[in-house]
């Protein structure tokens, strides 16, 4: 081997690192982030979907170096925001909020044209919440879930159900539990659980199917009662609480969010924002953000983000077609 030969190999070799480091660091040769990012959230201020989303942002602006303003986009059972999202120029300055319902959501709502596949870049794992059936503390049905059951086996759509929105996840709950148990509800559906809580907390209705996040601050007071949640196993926020499985119904349906990005948006952006998140989404200030709201911290980079859509994308193919849902 010459000498000439070997003085080129080590050049190579000690140029590599270099071009990798500028390779990952090339977002800053694109000045990003020059001005304020938008976090889509789809649903309404005050919601506890809509707080989770300014616990994700307040806790990893620091780390971004721009401002990360939630915006709100509502409507459409939580479809308008991963619509607007989907459509958004691939800059790096519009990211969306994206859960569990919005990979349902194709197949099982007509004009729905965005899928996770196709649609966005994954940048992180947020956080996984429980989904769980509430009663009136001391009221009628506050018994046990067995004696929930038979009073809707005798008495079929007696009980008046809220539901946040069409083939959300505490819809998919609903319909998994009527089935699972061998009942009907009269499902009243609402605009999102926001507006569901006070027709429940006012007697309009007589249960309601929502998150833990949604419940928390109503059970800490001990104005509800939570009959069962659709975790796998307990929740350590409720761990009184059983779950739905292991109270004989197979209702297992927990609830995730991620950080996503139009698709397009360039490779050095979304590596940028996988590890600004990730410095956010694991800092113990989030941790905690999470616990106050009845949320767990659950972080993923990119690549573990999409296998876990995957996932959760099976096992609503599955509930489809056990359950043979329809599109509407």
């Amino acid at each position: 081997m010459t000498a000439k030969f070997c003085s080129r190999k080590v050049i190579v070799v000690a140029v590599m690192p270099l071009m990798a480091f500028f390779a990952f660091n090339s977002v800053w040769a694109l000045d990003y982030p020059a001005r304020e990012i938008e976090l889509i959230s789809p649903h309404a201020p005050g919601s506890s979907a809509d707080l989770a989303a300014r616990n994700i942002a307040s806790h990893t602006e620091r780390f971004v170096g721009k401002p990360l303003v939630v915006v709100n986009k509502p409507g459409g059972s939580g479809a308008k925001g991963p619509t607007y999202v989907a459509q958004a120029k691939p800059d790096g300055y519009t990211l969306g909020v994206f859960s569990q319902s919005g990979i349902a959501q194709p197949y099982l709502m007509k004009g729905v044209t965005f899928t996770y596949k196709k649609s966005y870049r994954a940048i992180a794992q947020a956080d996984t919440s429980s989904t769980a059936l509430y009663v009136l503390k001391g009221g009628k049905y506050d018994v046990p879930l067995k004696e929930f059951v038979k009073i809707l086996r005798e008495n079929p759509e007696s009980i008046k159900i809220g539901i946040g929105g069409k083939w959300t996840v505490q819809d998919f709950a609903t319909e998994m539990l009527q089935v699972e148990a061998g009942i009907k509800f009269n499902k009243i559906p609402f605009p999102a659980v926001a507006d569901a809580v006070p027709a429940f907390l006012g007697g309009h209705i007589d249960a309601v199917m929502a998150s833990t996040a949604a419940g928390s601050n109503l059970y800490k007071a001990g104005k509800i009662s939570v009959l069962g949640d659709s975790q796998e196993q307990r929740d350590p926020l409720f761990p009184h609480v059983p779950t739905f499985k292991e109270q004989g119904y197979s209702v297992v349906v927990p609830n995730t969010r991620w950080i996503v990005a139009p698709a397009g948006t360039p490779e050095a952006v979304v590596n940028y924002l996988a590890k600004v998140f990730r410095q956010g989404l694991t800092s113990i200030e989030f941790k905690e953000g999470c616990n106050k709201l009845f949320l767990r911290a659950d972080w993923a980079g990119p690549e573990d983000s999409v296998k876990g859509m995957q996932r959760v994308e099976q096992l609503y193919l599955t509930i489809i077609r056990k359950y043979n849902l329809q599109p509407e």
